[in-house]
């Protein structure tokens, strides 16, 4: 599954960094011999798109890669929850009448968690989980373990009744197997200091209140319950299976633990493309043709 974003959410991401980060973003753009007007002409090339096409699908997540290398260079200066919030109030200004259709669909829900643009996988359970970023992390390993998370969301969503122990407690291993893989220098002294590690650096890009809820759901024994499930039998002072085994049976159980590997996945993929090279000076030229606009 991958990143395919209305040219509308273009237009308005371009047109708020325009805004407000014009600035901070002059030397990123100058990397790729993009002029300090880019912003503006390309929300304008965005919007003509959208405007003369009207088209439901998204474009390819190339334009997602771009944003997001652009929103890498600005990670300490712009707040990932504010462009969250007001890209999605100004695509529900922008769309009118058409915003509770269009808003249900995946090209029209865009996120911006850890620096980095993606688009909510819509389902029943939850308006901003599962989500896909722009492109997943490089490790080949991490990047489908975190595909097989947005998957069982989706399957979590079609289960009508009680959902069956396993399919909730089974997150307890994989969450805790991310955490370990994105911090494998800080898992070596055990995989709550991996899981800390990553919870300090999400200060960075998240409110309070939502570093809180993180801090509670991960640093409260979340280690315990994977052991638990893992292990079935207790270890000394530890929690044994039937003492977890209720802990993930709903979508309130376990939305902070994929809230969590999602924000943790979305760093990771800012935090390689902070340097990356594989956003250079022709890449632009290539995306441009796909906002021809045919009279």
């Amino acid at each position: 599954m991958t990143c395919e974003l209305s040219p509308l959410v273009y237009a308005e991401l371009y047109r708020i960094l325009s805004e407000r980060h014009a600035n901070d973003l002059s030397e990123r753009l100058h990397e790729i011999d993009l002029d300090d007007a880019w912003l503006d002409e390309a929300s304008e090339a965005y919007r003509r798109k959208w405007e003369h096409e009207r088209e439901t699908s998204g474009l390819r997540s190339d334009h997602a890669l771009l944003g997001s290398w652009l929103l890498a260079g600005i990670r300490d200066r712009a707040s990932s929850d504010e462009l969250t919030v007001d890209l999605r109030f100004a695509l529900v200004e922008q769309l009118g009448s058409e915003a509770d259709a269009l808003t249900k669909l995946s090209a029209f829900r865009p996120v911006v968690l850890g620096a980095t643009l993606g688009m909510v996988v819509p389902n029943v359970l939850d308006s901003n989980l599962p989500a896909v970023p722009a492109r997943n992390v490089e490790d080949i390993h991490i990047a489908a373990a975190y595909d097989g998370i947005v998957e069982h969301v989706l399957h979590l969503a079609a289960i009508q009744s009680k959902w069956p122990e396993m399919v909730g407690s089974a997150l307890f291993i994989r969450g805790t197997g991310l955490a370990e893989s994105l911090r494998p220098e800080a898992d070596r002294r055990g995989p709550e200091q991996a899981i800390n590690a990553l919870l300090a650096e999400t200060r960075r890009f998240t409110s309070d209140a939502s570093l809180t809820l993180l801090r509670r759901h991960w640093s409260n024994g979340f280690v315990d319950k994977r052991n638990a499930v893992a292990h079935i039998l207790p270890g000394l002072g530890r929690p044994a299976f039937r003492d977890v085994a209720e802990d993930a049976l709903s979508w309130e159980d376990v939305r902070l633990t994929v809230r969590g590997i999602t924000q943790w996945i979305f760093q990771k993929v800012s935090e390689e493309l902070e340097q990356s090279r594989e956003v250079n000076t022709h890449f632009w030229e290539d995306m441009e043709w796909d906002l021809y606009v045919y009279q």
